[in-house]
């Protein structure tokens, strides 16, 4: 895109310019930026600079004509050095929030890879120490449900899945999160309810231990006898459960039947041949969520949708497969642009949707790609406090170039975390 260079007294209201600065050089977010208002001017006058860059097709105006020097006035530019220092607190104030807020992402990662290795073992246990198994999915669970009945504004983080052959293990855990999420959402405050809800959604995929593993990794469609076979481990889980005698003492049978009904839908296309109309409420929940997973996180990467894609599908053409109450909290709960999404914005910058806005959905936190601004230290801006700025489009990683690719950082799988509180601890 072709830039011009201008004298700093060309500026004007609407200009798009180009700070001829490194990023440590000046007080502003980005070097590039549409100047919004007369005390933009004022600071970037007291840079120092004597020309700077402006992009005429991305800007409003045009530059105003080069004005006759003026006198200077001492009161005027004490009054500017004061907002230049005060722009400077501003930038390098938001510089250590986001250092906060990454050690924080990094600690509810740490934790998250703990729970992802925890969900390993006890899958593995299901088969030889299925009471033993139990007992740690329900610690597991009550630690989720206790960390959300305690705190109501739960801050979900999008995390790293490591490692992809670890397919299952990650889909459970993602599923169980969001279900039990979707769950307090929809106004379900009772623990019986949302350990049972947590449980199934932990232990619905468990039949699949019991399928051949080239069955669960192919790419391509399932041929019928394959669909057939891939079908029985809703069985399988069910029996897995269901018939040891131990566990048939303590199992809920409400569980067994969230469990056989996580692939019902309500337009008659799911699995295994029930009336939707027998469907319980938390299976709606469980049905939703695990249909939205698997959206996300298609066993071929290269197939998978980007969250937003894949609201959009269930929502415009899929209505009618899901409870609409369901489907509405999920959008709300996730947002328009779900976290994990890439987005290009109203001024063609791209950046990657890492938290939502509960009152506002189209106006998500997002991490911006910037070439000047190392990766370390990358810009994520509030879209509800930046209100010249919109999302105008979601892209798919594989639109990236090479940088924004490894800049920006897209995961392969979509997952959501928090922070678990330690028992006795409350939120603060």
């Amino acid at each position: 895109m072709p830039k011009e260079k201008i004298s700093i007294h060309q500026l004007q209201v609407g200009l798009y310019i180009e700070l001829p600065l490194k990023w440590n050089e000046h007080p502003f977010l980005f070097s590039r930026f549409k100047i919004k208002d007369s005390n933009e001017i004022k600071l970037i006058r007291q840079l120092g600079l004597e020309e700077l860059w402006y992009y005429p097709e991305k800007s409003q105006t045009a530059p105003a004509p080069a004005p006759s020097p003026e006198a200077p006035n001492p009161e005027q530019k004490q009054a500017d050095d004061a907002a230049l220092q005060a722009q400077w607190q501003e930038k390098n104030e938001h510089a250590e929030s986001l250092r906060r807020r990454r050690l924080e992402i990094q600690r509810v990662e740490k934790q998250y890879n703990e729970v992802v290795g925890n969900v390993k073992e006890l899958m593995a246990m299901m088969t030889n120490a299925p009471v033993q198994a139990m007992t740690e999915a329900t610690k597991m669970v009550g630690s989720i449900v206790a960390t959300l009945q305690a705190d109501k504004e739960t801050l979900v983080h999008l995390m790293n899945a490591n490692n992809l052959d670890d397919g299952l293990y990650y889909h459970v855990l993602n599923v169980s999160v969001l279900s039990l999420l979707l769950a307090r959402e929809v106004g379900i405050n009772d623990k019986e309810q949302m350990m049972t809800l947590g449980l199934a959604a932990l232990l619905h995929d468990i039949g699949q231990v019991k399928l051949p593993a080239q069955i669960l990794r192919k790419t391509t469609p399932l041929t019928k006898p394959e669909s057939d076979l891939y079908e029985r481990h809703v069985r399988h889980a069910i029996e897995m459960i269901g018939l040891h005698a131990k566990l048939k003492l303590t199992v809920k049978p409400m569980l067994l039947t969230i469990i056989e009904q996580h692939h019902i839908l309500l337009d008659g296309s799911g699995y295994p041949n029930i009336a939707a109309d027998k469907m319980l409420p938390l299976s709606k929940i469980l049905a939703t969520v695990n249909y939205y997973d698997k959206l996300c996180n298609h066993v071929d990467p290269k197939q998978s949708m980007t969250p937003h894609e894949a609201l959009s599908l269930m929502f415009s053409k899929q209505v009618a497969k899901f409870d609409k109450q369901t489907l509405q909290t999920l959008v709300k709960l996730l947002g328009i642009y779900p976290p994990g999404t890439v987005v290009q914005l109203s001024d063609d910058s791209i950046g990657i949707v890492i938290s939502l806005n509960r009152r506002e959905l189209l106006k998500p936190g997002v991490l911006i790609y910037s070439a000047e601004v190392p990766k370390d230290e990358a810009v994520i801006i509030d879209l509800s406090r930046h209100t010249e700025l919109t999302i105008r489009k979601s892209l798919r990683p594989a639109q990236l170039s090479k940088e924004m690719f490894e800049y920006l950082n897209p995961r392969e799988r979509v997952s959501y975390f928090f922070a678990l509180n330690k028992p006795g601890q409350e939120s603060s």
